[in-house]
């Protein structure tokens, strides 16, 4: 079937298995959109299928619904071409081309748009991006669907994909890949707060903040040893690094919100 980076859930809720599926496959450059209740089947059939010379999408990645639409969002990392947005509206399962069907976010070849998160209101996107010499954060308008800003991080925080947000506590953390570091966005002011180093265990590879908002466990992984680290978001230093013979190049954290 491919590999799946990016899955959204669109109207689906907590009391049955409903709603849609969305999946963007980055093997074969395919965003598929199943219904839930389908997936439960033995021979799950898409209810739509975006590809590239039909519908534009290329190298897909990661899907986030926007707050407060019926938007569906999704990163395209063509190798050899800007990245770039799109939007599909969830309920007719149709790109929307108003006011243009892709947005390229820094419009620089290689850059590779990839993990993004939305503010509460869902009128700004923070777009990372995981090209090898990108040292940019986007920020995007998503009522227009322009780019607001650019934050050049510092040179040596290469790769700066992955992105989580605090709401609450009106920061956007950003870990790039090559450093590693993190990087704290301030969202009133749009200015980098703090730049933390990571290095020692590997390349970073994603961030999220447990569900009470007050660590950050950050993915390390090879060449080098491999690690989770644990930053306490207060007070942004690193309360340990968790090691051990199990974690060979550790992906992804998530948490339960139980």
């Amino acid at each position: 079937m491919g590999e799946y980076r990016g899955v959204a859930i669109y109207q689906g809720s907590t009391t049955a298995i409903d709603g849609d599926v969305w999946m963007a496959n980055i093997q074969d450059g395919k965003v598929y959109v199943y219904q839930a209740a389908d997936l439960e089947s033995a021979t799950p059939t898409p209810v739509k299928v975006f590809d590239t010379p039909t519908d534009g999408v290329r190298f897909p990645h990661m899907i986030h619904v926007r707050p407060g639409s019926h938007e569906v969002w999704v990163t395209n990392r063509p190798p050899n071409l800007s990245g770039y947005l799109m939007r599909f509206n969830g309920d007719t399962r149709t790109v929307l081309t108003v006011p243009t069907a892709t947005l390229e976010t820094t419009s620089t070849v290689q850059d590779e748009p990839n993990e993004f998160a939305f503010s509460t209101d869902g009128q700004l996107a923070y777009v990372g991006h995981h090209g090898p010499t990108q040292v940019n954060v986007a920020i995007v308008n998503a009522a227009t669907f322009t780019v607001k800003k650019l934050i050049p991080l510092i040179a040596t925080a290469k790769a700066p994909g992955f992105v989580e947000v605090d709401l609450d506590g009106g920061r956007v953390y950003v870990v790039a890949k090559w450093g590693p570091t993190l990087a704290v966005v301030d969202m009133k002011t749009e200015r980098v707060l703090r730049y933390i180093e990571l290095g020692g265990f590997g390349v970073g590879y994603g961030v999220v903040a447990t569900p009470d908002k007050k660590y950050l466990y950050i993915p390390l992984g090879v060449p080098e040893q491999s690690a989770v680290t644990v930053i306490d978001a207060k007070t942004l230093t690193v309360v340990t690094n968790i090691v051990h013979s199990d974690l060979n190049g550790p992906r992804a954290v998530r948490f339960t919100n139980d």
